[in-house]
């Protein structure tokens, strides 16, 4: 009878423990491009990524114009002064690569704390619904330390889910705390 018991605890102890100890895999990477929230963050880095292709195309446009304007007045221009000239134009040219430059850097900082920023976010949420789920442990399987994982170990759906659910309410809130604009 001692024996009967033994073994029935042991194997409760036994469900009890692989239950505790599941291992799921969530892609991070595909959590980025598909949440609500990832998908906001691209359309940001989008807009801002235009805008910088914008002022390159005007920064560009008022190069040619006063290139082609120095090339019409140089004729009648003076050495010195043609040289004066080219001095402001060459100088104009390297004030635009520093301001593009600039702004290319702020679009990738931007971006990329922005998107860190994101991650640590959609993994408390990962967090949250591992203890929900009661999930043992989580890996990314976006990570290269993750050699092979089966799909059906594979719970980014649910993830996913609870983060656009997460996203819709956060916008509900915003949405009802600000103030109606009246037609």
């Amino acid at each position: 009878m001692k024996k009967i018991a033994l073994l029935v605890l042991s194997g409760l102890m036994a469900t009890s423990v692989s239950a505790r100890m599941s291992l799921v895999t969530i892609d991070t990477n595909r959590l980025l491009r598909e949440s609500k929230q990832g998908q906001a963050l691209q359309k940001e880095i989008s807009e801002k990524a235009k805008g910088l292709q914008e002022r390159q195309q005007k920064l560009v446009a008022d190069l040619q114009d006063r290139e082609k304007h120095f090339q019409k007045m140089s004729a009648a221009l003076t050495p010195a002064a043609q040289q004066a000239e080219l001095m402001d134009l060459q100088f104009a040219q390297r004030q635009a690569q520093r301001e593009l430059e600039g702004m290319q850097e702020d679009v990738r900082l931007l971006a990329q704390n922005k998107e860190s920023a994101l991650r640590k976010e959609l993994n408390g949420m990962a967090q949250d619904v591992a203890k929900t789920e009661e999930w043992g442990a989580v890996l990314d399987a976006s990570q290269p330390f993750v050699l092979a994982s089966a799909g059906e170990l594979d719970v980014t759906n649910t993830v996913l889910k609870h983060a656009d659910e997460v996203y819709a309410q956060e916008h509900k809130v915003a949405q009802a705390a600000s103030p109606a604009v009246s037609a």
